[in-house]
């Protein structure tokens, strides 16, 4: 549970000023397939991963930040602790480019992330190397490629795949013509479809290696790694006095953590060949 966005509202009267920080009731969540909350036991592992968020709050607390809201982090899990686990924050909400703005203590920030952390983790799941450009694919733009390969992560079934890649093209398409995106009640473009398949196959081939996890709903079990990969981080970085905000993949810092942020974000990412930008 945290304060809804209402509530910062009401309180930030100025732009770029520091707003109340606000600490969740429970910052270990588990929802079940629906979205509701589901009872859990404690364990010793469950209390260390609450310490940790404890402690990253109260060093966000007594810091400095500007240019975002701030407040304690909630991790989610989906069905089981194996599934999900990602960092929740206000400031996930903005754009990168805002996110430039922000102030730590400060300083200016900077934002080191991992490079296609997903399809790098099933490489490494599969004992195989990555393609030096996992989105790189003759014939096809390079942002259809990307989103063809997230979508086959994620994806249950191959038509649930399938569709949302088709939707995706579509709705591209749309707002560069400045068009509204599809509804429930639209017509789908069939033709779409089969561009859908088109690329999808030509993602399957030059990714064979982990083809096999394709539409297989693993997006919810790799979020639950690179959770912890960067629990980790920003872990190390609370218990050293450095205030980070994660994004999922990546982790604003101030301008004079950055190499500490990419040191450890190396270190904790080795096992799986991730690389830092």
């Amino acid at each position: 549970m945290q304060a809804t966005d209402l509530l910062f509202d009401v309180c930030q009267d100025v732009q770029g000023e520091r707003v109340p920080f606000v600490r969740p009731r429970e910052p270990i969540i588990l929802r079940d397939a629906a979205g509701e909350l589901m009872d859990y036991a404690d364990s010793r592992r469950i209390r260390q991963r609450r310490g940790r968020l404890v402690d990253h709050g109260e060093l966000l607390e007594c810091s400095t930040i500007t240019g975002c809201k701030t407040a304690g982090m909630t991790r989610i899990y989906n069905v089981s602790f194996n599934r999900g686990g990602r960092a929740y924050g206000p400031w996930q909400s903005l754009p990168k480019a805002e996110r430039e703005l922000i102030t730590i203590n400060g300083e200016p920030v900077v934002e080191p992330d991992y490079k296609a952390i997903h399809p790098t983790i099933l490489y490494a799941m599969a004992c195989k190397p990555i393609p030096a450009d996992p989105y790189d694919i003759e014939g096809f733009e390079r942002d259809s490629v990307k989103w063809a390969l997230l979508i086959l992560i994620n994806a249950g079934t191959y038509p649930n795949a399938q569709r949302a890649l088709a939707c995706k093209l579509e709705n591209n398409e749309r707002k560069q013509r400045g068009r509204s995106p599809l509804t429930r009640e639209d017509e789908f473009p069939v033709y779409r479809m089969k561009e859908a398949g088109r690329l999808i196959n030509a993602v399957k081939a030059k990714h064979a290696p982990i083809s096999r996890y394709f539409h297989t709903n693993i997006g919810s079990e790799l979020q639950a790694v690179d959770a912890d990969i960067m629990a980790s981080v920003w872990g190390s970085m609370t218990r050293q006095s450095i205030p980070a905000l994660p994004v999922h993949d990546s982790v604003v810092v101030p301008l004079s953590a950055a190499g500490k942020a990419k040191e450890l974000m190396s270190e904790f990412g080795a096992v799986y060949c991730l690389k830092v930008a």
